[in-house]
C-alpha cells in the first residue's frame, strides 16, 4: 500500500510523465530493495530514488525538446 502511495505522489509531482512510466520506475526501484533486512524505511528510500530517476528523465526530455528543430526549420535554442 505504501508503494502505491509513492507512485501516486510521484505521478502528481511529475504530471508530464506517463503514469505507466512512473509505476514502472517505482516498481523497479522497489525491486532493488528485495533483500533489504530493515523494511520500515523502504517506502521513503524508494520514493527518493524514484524521484531522482524521474527528475533526471524530465531534465533529459527538456534538453531534447530544447535541441529539437523549431517548426520554422530553425532551432529553438539561442
Amino acid at each position: 500500500m505504501a508503494i502505491q502511495n509513492v507512485a501516486a505522489r510521484l505521478s502528481a509531482a511529475y504530471p508530464l510523465a506517463d503514469a505507466a512510466t512512473v509505476e514502472a520506475t517505482v516498481s523497479s526501484v522497489y525491486g532493488s530493495f528485495h533483500q533489504a533486512r530493515v523494511r520500515a524505511f523502504i517506502p521513503i528510500l524508494v520514493e527518493r530514488r524514484a524521484r531522482k530517476v524521474l527528475h533526471a528523465a524530465a531534465r533529459a526530455a527538456a534538453v531534447e525538446a530544447e535541441d529539437a528543430p523549431a517548426p520554422d526549420g530553425g532551432t529553438s535554442g539561442p
